[in-house]
């Protein structure tokens, strides 16, 4: 069984290059990975960057997730094995109904092949966006000080969107939080690898969770910088009382 979606306005563009099907994007993603494949779930799942080119000339890139086998079971489709691409795509979608910055996706197509359950999920580059990991952010402390209190405020806002929608990243790290400085000195922000994403009914769950693991893994980031970010999160001149018990306990699993 095929299931395929193409975003309406890349369909010309990818059926152009020649990547507007499940059957053409699959070998055209063996090419040299971006990221090593990941083993795990009896399967794989790996990346590669592709360029799209436009009529005029001028060119997109593309990152083609592909995988085989690399699925999970639901409570909801306990008896239907999903691969993770679906959910990463679903999520995609769903955050662009709600206004979370995210990744714009132009294609998701899954398939049975020798018994194989194979997926596909197409997504635009964030052109002009890096990691906040990566040597444009990293480390923090190279970006001028106002510069620095602009960022993690826009991160902070992009992370309360998310959560005010009861949604919970799951694996919220610096390198998936993408930022762009915009000509103004205003900063934008997105969120990246969505396959572990879910809706999360209790809020305070998904609050705990993720700030846990940003702020406990945020190499570089001063004990200053997690105070600015909690209190743009909390929307705080200063903490109150359950915004303090919460960042003692980050702090204090942070060793900072």
């Amino acid at each position: 069984m095929t299931r395929d979606y193409i975003n309406p306005e890349w369909r010309e563009t990818l059926a152009a290059n020649g990547l507007d099907d499940f059957a053409r994007l699959w070998p055209v993603a063996e090419n040299a990975w971006f990221e090593p494949p990941n083993h795990a779930r009896g399967g794989w799942s790996g990346v590669t960057r592709q360029t799209l080119t436009h009529s005029d000339g001028g060119t997109t890139g593309i990152f083609v997730k592909r995988q085989e086998n690399h699925a999970y079971r639901s409570w909801r489709n306990f008896f239907r094995l999903t691969p993770t691409l679906e959910r990463e795509f679903r999520n995609c979608m769903k955050f662009i109904e709600l206004g979370i910055p995210a990744l714009e996706p132009l294609f998701y197509g899954e398939r049975r092949a020798d018994g194989k359950l194979q997926a596909i999920l197409v997504t635009r580059e964030l052109q002009g966006y890096a990691s906040l990991e990566s040597a444009h952010f990293y480390p923090p402390r190279q970006i001028e000080h106002d510069e620095r209190k602009r960022l993690i405020v826009t991160l902070a806002e992009l992370v309360r969107k998310l959560h005010a929608h009861r949604y919970q990243h799951t694996s919220l790290y610096l390198k998936h939080l993408f930022a762009r400085k915009n000509p103004d000195g205003s900063f934008d922000a997105r969120f990246i690898d969505l396959e572990k994403t879910r809706w999360q009914p209790l809020r305070y769950l998904a609050v705990r969770r993720d700030l846990d693991s940003l702020l406990r893994h945020a190499n570089g980031w001063s004990r200053t910088d997690c105070l600015r970010f909690f209190l743009a999160y909390r929307r705080e001149k200063k903490l109150g009382a359950a915004s303090r018990r919460l960042l003692r306990v980050i702090l204090r699993k942070r060793g900072g």
